[in-house]
């Protein structure tokens, strides 16, 4: 069977995720994409090792069908590989990987700058501004390897999926916020099931007061918080818990400043805080739950405030979404 480029590339993603065990890609595609015909193991057997003869002869220049195929191979054999790593091993300007971006919907360009113009704005104002913003984000993680983000994308510094795949008859998950303040990293806390709206607000009235207890009050007094645009963020008595306890100072969905869909390369969440912590989960197979919540809070409890002011710049990555008038700008980095 024929498939399009974007679904051979998912399939080699599903390929690396379950470690070269096609079965197991089988199973990984079919939950990642259950709307949709899913190739057979021998589909992704064959796709294997077709890329394997491709890559060893791969002399490609510009991010054709080939080139996609190789730069999927690529990850597959190496998950930490690096973009530029890519593109000198395989002689393609680092400008066309935006193709593995996730794709941004016609009406995410303008709502990207907008937000974008409002931080260049602010700053100028203000350039500590942002040292009194809190971004925050929930991830799932699962005992099987995955990680679970609705806003999952492929522009990171690493690879995002190098992950350790269990093979256990009972797979179970959990719900993790975080969040960073200027030099601070808040939590984890640690959800017991799904994150409903519901729950969401009893989170911020009963358990957010407590992770900030440490926090200067002085930032505090002026803090922001930023929310992307998940559902439970979104429910009514969430926000309006915002802008009683947040008035005009809180960012998301629908809030005083609107946070711009699909747009987890601006947040430090995403291209730091979670890469970071799933490096340290998944270096071995966890074993149970327990075991899981301990090694994530280890994890937060070893990012200092040295490391934390060494991550890049989120007003630099608003300044070079401007610059792309409001697309992807991984390859600005």
């Amino acid at each position: 069977m024929h498939y399009p480029p974007e679904q051979l590339i998912q399939m080699v993603y599903a390929i690396g995720e379950s470690d070269g065990n096609c079965f197991l890609a089988a199973r990984i595609y079919a939950q990642k994409y259950p709307n949709r015909s899913h190739p057979d193991v021998r589909s992704l057997q064959i796709s294997k090792n077709g890329l394997s003869e491709l890559e060893k002869s791969r002399t490609p220049t510009v991010l054709n069908e080939e080139n996609q195929l190789a730069i999927s191979l690529a990850v597959v054999e190496n998950p930490q590989v690096t973009v530029r790593v890519l593109s000198n091993d395989l002689n393609i300007k680092n400008q066309q990987f935006q193709s593995l971006h996730q794709e941004l919907l016609e009406n995410d360009f303008e709502r990207r700058i907008h937000f974008c113009q409002w931080v260049h704005n602010v700053v100028a104002e203000n350039e500590d501004f942002f040292k009194f913003v809190l971004f925050t984000d929930e991830c799932t993680f699962h005992r099987n390897g995955f990680v679970n983000r609705h806003n999952f994308h492929y522009y990171d510094t690493q690879n995002p999926h190098i992950v350790q795949v269990n093979n256990h008859q009972h797979n179970w998950s959990i719900n993790v916020w975080g969040g960073i303040l200027h030099n601070y990293v808040i939590g984890p806390y640690i959800f017991q099931g799904s994150v409903t709206g519901e729950v969401f607000l009893n989170f911020l009235r009963n358990d957010f007061p407590r992770l900030i207890i440490h926090v200067l009050d002085f930032i505090k007094n002026f803090m922001w918080l930023q929310l992307d645009g998940a559902p439970a963020h979104f429910n009514v008595t969430v926000r309006h818990h915002l802008n009683e306890h947040f008035p005009n100072a809180w960012i998301g969905r629908q809030g005083p400043t609107a946070w711009p869909p699909r747009s987890a390369d601006l947040t430090p969440m995403d291209y730091f805080l979670w890469r970071v912590v799933k490096s340290d989960v998944y270096r071995v197979p966890a074993t149970t739950i327990e075991d899981m919540v301990e090694r994530i809070q280890q994890s937060f409890q070893r990012i200092s405030p040295l490391v934390l002011s060494n991550v890049r710049s989120f007003r630099r990555r608003a300044e070079l979404c401007l610059t792309e008038n409001g697309h992807h700008f991984k390859q600005l980095l």
